[in-house]
């Protein structure tokens, strides 16, 4: 690194990879320093830079202790060792030292104390949490979800029929393991210690594992709509038990709310799923076995009707992305489990999963929440739409797959054909009628006959044909039709009718919010104009006591204009004066009460609506009113608690503002140092676009 580079890199400023130091006096504060980074994915720390970025420079002096304190810190302060390199670099203002900690191989590091740092913003804070202890321990190898006890549990909790088969079959019936008791069985294929169950033994052979760990099951829900956020399901289950039976019972839910589809195949065959069916199993092993255990979750399976999202807990394990994911590498988070899972699930640990199902379903979105600590898998469900007819005609995609039955849209003639009694178009139905009879030249070629006849007659026709259909079904066995109609909703035609009546007769969301938002608006214009009607009302009597008052004011002023003319004996007509002066006294009396109740009336309600509608959007009254305040001016905690009236900093204030921050709706005026007592908090160009989006028009 050069002096050019040193100064661009300095211009950034500090952050999560990047810590400005001007010295160290103390080697525990350097060990922390390098502790914190070697757990939080490495950076780098610049000694002889001042905190806004400016060289303060170091002396050779300076760079021979620095030296002995970091081989000091690395090597002494922090276990296990971490290996950080310096290089020195010569400024005009002196020597800087840069300092970079790679990433750490064998988390988590902890200081003399027992103290393990990461990074926290450009600042750094010390793990308390339990939780993120075990997370941190478990990228390290330390410590396995799986095979942590699960106190309370005995031999009595398993299936023991079914452990005994997985073990004749996995080592044979000659096998010693066969005869041992089941707890010594438990133990010595890594299940549970003798005592008590651990993870993968709950998992696999557990009797009730919900009882112990309720969280760990699969909540399978399946949406009319694309938004989570909807009011209704077309089906859901919370699927419990061992992970075979999730596997199989989670399988047979996604099969059952996804289309059959005939792909080409014969009329009387089954069909095939809209989604390969090895997608679907490559995904949801994925998320059994992977998942985070540690994280007190449950695997989602969400069913939209344009995708399908698999959300696992906890997010990819150690330094693995989504490109390594794509390309087959895999970390097993839990290995015991998944060693025996092989025996029970399509599972070969070889991370060709993922790539099996990229490379037969291209249309599969992964995300690795880490801040949601979760791993998301979308599949897109393929969207059929009928194509457009560049001749005007509309083809039937189920009675007429290769559109060869053609409706004329656009007929110059101005008549309708029958593509199915009449193909070759020869008998027309005119559309206009000069003489209004209608008449039908298939059935009634004298014309003789209107078109409400044949209408009449199709619908007998209609009706002996869905009779007809009836008994032939009923003819059937029940059982054998109830299969065929849950494994072919696609040939269901009253379900084909169900759903395009509700996809034409369901209302579009946005068009009723909007109905509704204009219909709230017309209410308030009216109670406005009823408030206006009231104020000029309230206006009317101020004016006649100000008349009085006036009146009382003339006859003083009178008074003195004859005192004043007797005095000065001026030519003047005082009545003049004394009727300009008391109009325009008036008047102005009169029109500032006037502005003032206005103003300030139609200020508080623009302000309860603002706050009324930013409180839905943002989900919190504290939130909104802290937005409104921020509005105006920078603020501090203290006084935002002023405004709001609070008598304390309470703990509710705290987490609004660290929402809005998450939400980028405000920013820190001093973002390098959080916890400073003069940190400050400035609305943000997102935060004023939601104030004008939701600030509501002033009634005139």
């Amino acid at each position: 690194m050069n002096e050019a580079e040193l100064y661009r890199e300095l211009r950034l400023g500090e952050d999560s990879r990047r810590q400005f130091k001007r010295t160290f006096s103390h080697v525990d504060a350097f060990a922390a320093e390098i502790a914190a980074f070697a757990n939080s994915g490495g950076g780098t720390i610049y000694v002889g830079v001042e905190d806004d970025g400016s060289i303060s420079g170091l002396c050779p002096e300076d760079i021979r202790r620095l030296n002995q304190a970091l081989s000091n810190a690395s090597a002494h302060n922090i276990h296990p060792p971490v290996h950080p390199l310096s290089e020195n670099i010569q400024t005009q203002r002196g020597l800087v030292m840069v300092i970079r900690v790679p990433d750490g191989l064998s988390k988590p590091y902890l200081d003399l104390q027992g103290r393990i740092w990461v990074k926290h913003g450009a600042d750094k804070r010390h793990v308390t949490a339990r939780e993120e202890m075990q997370r941190m321990f478990q990228r390290g190898g330390l410590i396995c979800a799986d095979l942590v006890p699960i106190n309370g549990t005995c031999a009595h909790d398993v299936n023991e029929d079914a452990c005994r088969s997985y073990v004749e079959k996995r080592y044979g019936p000659d096998s010693r393991f066969t005869q041992l008791p089941i707890e010594q069985i438990l133990q010595n294929v890594g299940l549970g210690d003798g005592k008590e169950l651990n993870l993968s033994g709950l998992m696999l052979f557990g009797k009730n594992p919900t009882r112990w760990r309720p969280a760990f099951v699969v909540k399978a829900i399946a949406f009319p709509g694309t938004d989570i956020h909807d009011i209704a399901y077309r089906d859901s289950q919370d699927i419990g038990g061992t992970l075979a039976e999730q596997y199989r019972d989670t399988l047979a839910f996604i099969k059952r709310n996804l289309h059959w589809v005939q792909a080409g195949r014969g009329f009387n065959t089954l069909g095939e799923l809209e989604i390969p069916e090895i997608v679907l199993q490559e995904l949801l092993v994925n998320a059994l076995i992977h998942r985070d255990y540690f994280t007190s979750a449950s695997i989602r399976v969400f069913i939209f009707q344009d995708r399908i999202e698999f959300i696992s807990p906890g997010d990819l394990p150690d330094n693995l992305d989504i490109q390594q994911v794509q390309r087959g590498r895999t970390n097993r988070r839990n290995p015991n489990l998944t060693d025996h899972a092989v025996h029970f699930l399509p599972y070969r640990g070889a991370g060709s999963g993922i790539p099996r199902a990229l490379r037969t379903w291209p249309n599969i979105t992964l995300r690795n929440d880490v801040r949601g600590n979760q791993f998301i898998a979308t599949v897109q469900r393929p969207v059929h739409l009928t194509p457009i007819d560049p001749a005007g005609t509309k083809t039937d995609p189920v009675n007429d797959p290769a559109g060869a039955k053609t409706v004329p849209v656009n007929d110059p003639a101005g008549t309708k054909t029958d593509p199915v009694t009449d193909p070759a178009g020869t008998k027309t139905v005119p559309v206009n009628d000069p003489a209004g009879t209608k008449t039908d030249p298939v059935t009634d070629p004298a014309g003789t006959k209107t078109d409400l006849v044949g209408a009449k007659t199709d619908q007998a026709k209609l009706k002996t044909d869905q009779a007809t259909d009836q008994a032939g079904a009923s003819e059937a066995p029940a059982e054998a039709l109830a299969t065929d109609q849950a494994s072919r909703p696609e040939l269901r035609p009253e379900l084909r009718l169900e759903s395009r009546l509700e996809s034409r007769l369901e209302p579009d969301t946005d068009q009723v919010e909007l109905k509704t938002d204009q219909a709230t608006d017309q209410a308030r214009a009216k109670t406005d104009q009823a408030r206006l009607k009231t104020d000029q009302a309230e206006a009317k009597t101020d004016q006649a006591t100000d008349q009085a008052e006036a009146k009382t004011d003339q006859a003083t002023d009178q008074a003195d204009a004859v005192e004043a003319h007797q005095t000065s004996r001026s030519e003047l007509r005082p009545e003049s004066r004394l009727e300009s002066r008391l109009e325009s006294r008036l008047e102005s009396r009169l029109e500032s009460r006037l502005e003032s109740r206005l103003e300030s009336r139609l200020e508080s309600r623009l302000e309860s609506r603002l706050e009324s509608r930013l409180e839905s959007r943002l989900e919190s009254n504290l939130a909104a009113r802290l937005l409104i305040h921020l509005y105006s001016q920078d603020l501090g905690k203290r006084a935002l608690a002023d405004l709001l009236g609070h008598t304390t900093v309470s703990g509710e204030l705290h987490k609004q503002i660290r929402r809005l921050l998450d939400l980028d709706l405000i920013v820190m005026t001093i973002p390098n140092t959080p916890t400073s007592p003069r940190q400050k908090y400035r609305i943000t160009e997102a935060g004023k676009k939601l104030l004008q989006i939701t600030k509501p028009k002033p009634y005139c």
